[in-house]
Parts: C-alpha cells; sequence; structure tokens
C-alpha cells in the first residue's frame, strides 16, 4: 500500500484531455460569462414632484427609461401616470397652477434647464393620448400643422388634400376643412391627426 493516490484509471477508454483530474472537471464547465452593460438611458426621473395648486399629485419618483426599450407604467386610475407622462415633454406647463420640482433628463440632457426649448422638446418626444385630441383649429390647420412649424415651402393645400385623401376623409370634410376639427368623430379626429403626422414625414421625406 502506498500513501500517494492513484490517478483514475480509464480502462478501455482513451483518458480525456488533462494532466490532472481537476482539469479534466474544469474542463466540463462553460466559462462564466461577463455581465452586459446596461442599456443606454433614453429618458431618466430624478425625484421628481409635480403638483396641482400645491398639492402633489406625484411624490419623489425616480425612474429610468432605457433606449429602445419598451416600458409600461401601470395603475389605477387618478394616481399620476398621465401626469407623469406629460411631463416628460413639457406638456403640464399647459395646465395651470401646475409646479414640477426634480429632473427630466432626454438622453443626459435636461429637459427643464433654462435654455431648453420646449418646441424643440416637443418635436423629439411625442404623446399618443387615449382619446383623440386635436387643436380647437380648424380640421385644415392640424393635418397642416406638423408641416407648418417645420418650414414647408411647397403647397399646403395640396399637402392637406393629398393626406386626408390618403386617409379616405376628403370626401367627408372636403366642405368643412376650415371649421373646428373639434366637431370631428373620434374615428374621424384619429385618422386626421394621424395623418397630420404623415403628412410630416411626406414633407421630410417625399418619396418616402
Amino acid at each position: 500500500m502506498t500513501n500517494e493516490l492513484e490517478e483514475p484509471k480509464f480502462a478501455g477508454k482513451v483518458r480525456p484531455a488533462g494532466n490532472t483530474l481537476n482539469e479534466q472537471l474544469i474542463g466540463k464547465h462553460e466559462a462564466t460569462p461577463l455581465p452586459q452593460e446596461p442599456a443606454p438611458l433614453a429618458l431618466q426621473a430624478i425625484d421628481v414632484v409635480i403638483s396641482y395648486g400645491g398639492q402633489p399629485a406625484i411624490k419623489h419618483v425616480s425612474l429610468d427609461i432605457q433606449y429602445r426599450k419598451i416600458t409600461a407604467i401601470i395603475g389605477p386610475s387618478g394616481c399620476g401616470k398621465s401626469t407623469l407622462l406629460r411631463a416628460f415633454n413639457r406638456m403640464n406647463e399647459y395646465v395651470p397652477n401646475v409646479t414640477m420640482e426634480g429632473q427630466i433628463l432626454f438622453h443626459g440632457e435636461d429637459l427643464y434647464a433654462p435654455a431648453t426649448d420646449p418646441v424643440e422638446v416637443r418635436r423629439r418626444v411625442g404623446m399618443v393620448f387615449q382619446k383623440p385630441n386635436p387643436f380647437p383649429k380648424s380640421i385644415f390647420n392640424n393635418v397642416s400643422w406638423g408641416p407648418k412649424i417645420n418650414g414647408y415651402k411647397g403647397d399646403l393645400h395640396e399637402l392637406v388634400e393629398k393626406s386626408l385623401r390618403q386617409a379616405a376623409l376628403w370626401d367627408e370634410v372636403k366642405d368643412r376643412l376650415y371649421q373646428s376639427a373639434l366637431g370631428l368623430s373620434g374615428g374621424a379626429a384619429t385618422t386626421a391627426l394621424h395623418r397630420s403626422s404623415i403628412s410630416d414625414r411626406t414633407r421630410n421625406h417625399p418619396h418616402g
């Protein structure tokens, strides 16, 4: 009998690669993958408090929204979901007596910094509402709004007609283009607003 441990015998088989039993066992396990870097942030809320007339609607909310990821905000009616969403493109500024504390960053830039243009913020950060919300303007101005504010130099009347024809709305609204869009049915208003975004994209990509 000897004090030295014998290496295992592999009768009738080729011995696995490796000089020792430990090397053979270790070789059976894959290397642990390195941790992935976190995805870049598109939006970041930092300790945000939004109040209506001094009464907080949301309190000390901090939230990271990753770039090219889907983030769901779920909660009961009245808990402040829409208030928070409106803060991401500064639409709460249209609501009287609203104040906000904290920071909201868009790709690292403070959306509420004094030098930040709120119109440019709303161009970069859009919002789709549960119900259609046309501007309190004419149908024509609602459809032409996007191209107009982006400096479209072509014929707006031609662009509006083309957009409404593509939406199958032209025959319905052609005789009341300069009446308020608030009189449209819900479905028609939704389609008209969608065509506004399409007409703006057509303006930027006339062959797309």
